[in-house]
């Protein structure tokens, strides 16, 4: 899983991999979205509508990541079953000070997990 989160920038050239950690059972990670420049305008980090992909958004980022962790633990024989959840949290995080925050969370994730309700001693 490691190597394909790593691995995103080299598929989504507006993407940068920051902070993350790989917990049992999730992963915490902060992508940065880079605006593009052309020409002289500035395009904003896309987004999309339901059932309107767009390349580079976080939804297309997240939804490739989880294939390709999908296809390798199958590959593997790790996985047959649904290997993620439905969903996901996403937060666009805004200012320096919540930057530090999320990065604070994301280190002490490990910490926490021992009193996690789905740790196993």
């Amino acid at each position: 899983m490691r190597v394909i989160w790593l691995a995103i920038p080299e598929h989504f050239s507006n993407a940068e991999i920051e902070e993350f950690i790989i917990m049992p059972n999730h992963l915490h990670g902060i992508i940065n979205l880079f605006e593009v420049h052309r020409k002289g305008t500035i395009y904003r980090a896309p987004t999309e509508a339901f059932g309107k992909p767009v390349q580079g958004s976080i939804p297309t980022i997240i939804r490739s990541f989880k294939a390709a962790v999908t296809r390798e633990a199958r590959r593997e024989g790790i996985y047959l079953e649904p290997v993620w959840q439905r969903n996901y949290y996403e937060h666009i995080i805004g200012e320096i000070q919540e930057y530090d925050q999320v990065i604070e969370y994301i280190h002490s994730n490990p910490r926490n997990w021992l009193m996690d309700e789905e740790f196993c001693q």
